[in-house]
C-alpha cells in the first residue's frame, strides 16, 4: 500500500509486500528526502527536487509505477547484466568476459576453463601450464594423456580450439569470475 499526500504538506510511504510481508522502511518528511530500503536488496532514494522515488531490485521484471500531478512513484526490477551475452548473468557466471554457457569448469576453482588456463594452478598462466596443455594435445576422455583442465572450450577434445584460448592469457591470472572475488 502507498500513501503519498500532496507535496506542499508531508509524504508518507508505506510499501508492504504479498501477504503483509514489510518491504521498506517508513518515515515522513517535510523536506520530501525519504530514504528506504527493501528487505530483498532492493532500495532508494525519493528526491525532493522532481519528487520521484525509484526501486529497484535484481530480477528480470517490472512492478510498475504511479503518477499524479507533482510526483512519480516507480517501482521495479531491474535484470543484472550479462557482460559476455552467454545466457549467464554476471555475478554468477564463472567466466565474466569469456562466453561459457554451459559453465563448465573441470576442477573446481570458481573458475570456467573458457578462462582458466591455469593448469597447475600457480595462480598465473605461464610455461609450466603450456607444458601440461601440449601433453594433452590431441587427447579425449579416456586417453592415457587426457587432462580435463586442459579443455578450455568443453568440447571433449584437446584440440586448436584450446591452444588458440592459451596465448589470451600467458603471463596473466585466470578469470575474471563473478564466483571469486
Amino acid at each position: 500500500m502507498t500513501i503519498i499526500t500532496k507535496p506542499t504538506t508531508l509524504i508518507c510511504l508505506l510499501l508492504t509486500g504479498i501477504g503483509g510481508t514489510a518491504l521498506a522502511d517508513t518515515m515522513s518528511s517535510t523536506n520530501f528526502a525519504i530514504k528506504w530500503g527493501a528487505t530483498d536488496g532492493g532500495g532508494g532514494t525519493l528526491m525532493s527536487s522532481n519528487y520521484t522515488l525509484t526501486d529497484s531490485v535484481a530480477q528480470a521484471t517490472a512492478v510498475g509505477s504511479s503518477a499524479s500531478v507533482s510526483y512519480v512513484l516507480a517501482s521495479g526490477f531491474q535484470t543484472p547484466p550479462d557482460d559476455d551475452s552467454d545466457g549467464v548473468k554476471s555475478f554468477m557466471d564463472n567466466c565474466t568476459f569469456d562466453p561459457n554457457p554451459t559453465q563448465y569448469d573441470s576442477n573446481g576453482d570458481g573458475y570456467g576453463n573458457r578462462c582458466d588456463p591455469d593448469l597447475d594452478n600457480s595462480g598465473v598462466v605461464n610455461f609450466g601450464d603450456y607444458v601440461q596443455l601440449t601433453a594433452a594435445f590431441l587427447s579425449s576422455p579416456g586417453s592415457p594423456n587426457w587432462n580435463a583442465d586442459a579443455d578450455l572450450n568443453g568440447d571433449g577434445v584437446i584440440n586448436f580450439g584450446d591452444i588458440t584460448v592459451f596465448p589470451i592469457f600467458f603471463l596473466d591470472v585466470p578469470g575474471p569470475s563473478g564466483l571469486v572475488p
